[in-house]
């Protein structure tokens, strides 16, 4: 008897933010691979779309999406489930950083930037995800890396 980390994953609809970026693309690949169906989701068109041709597997999709902006978070994940048949696990990896030599050259646009993604869009997204796994019975994961 084998055991397989992605036992149970199957046809499962996972949604993978930050998909286009180094370590998003990996787990997109490696929930594909286990037979999930992936809704990669970053601000990177070109990156996602490259990304859907590499998975293994075939139903994933892409949507290019702005996670600061909360009012799209209720529509990517019932798209999910409208797509997939349901949402299953969110891997939220998406983040931006702004980086600036002094201190005293962080403006409030770079602040509010950082916060609006980092935290309320993290908030938020995790909130209408754990409402519609809910919804759906109560099965599900979240996962956050930011």
């Amino acid at each position: 008897m084998s055991w397989s980390v992605g036992a149970g994953l199957e046809g499962r609809g996972v949604i993978v933010t930050g998909a286009a970026g180094g370590i998003g693309r990996e787990v997109a690949k490696a929930f594909a691979s286990s037979g999930a169906r992936v809704m990669l989701v970053d601000v990177v068109p070109d990156g996602c779309e490259a990304l859907l041709s590499e998975l293994e597997g075939a139903g994933h999709a892409w949507r290019e999406m702005d996670l600061a902006s909360i009012a799209d978070h209720p529509r990517l994940v019932a798209e999910t489930q409208k797509q997939f048949g349901d949402l299953y696990v969110l891997v939220h990896l998406a983040a931006v950083l702004r980086r600036r030599t002094q201190l005293i050259d962080v403006t409030e646009e770079d602040w509010d930037l950082q916060v609006d993604t980092n935290l309320k869009g993290t908030f938020f997204l995790c909130r209408a995800a754990a409402e519609a796994m809910v919804a759906q019975g109560g099965g599900g994961r979240i996962i956050t890396f930011t």
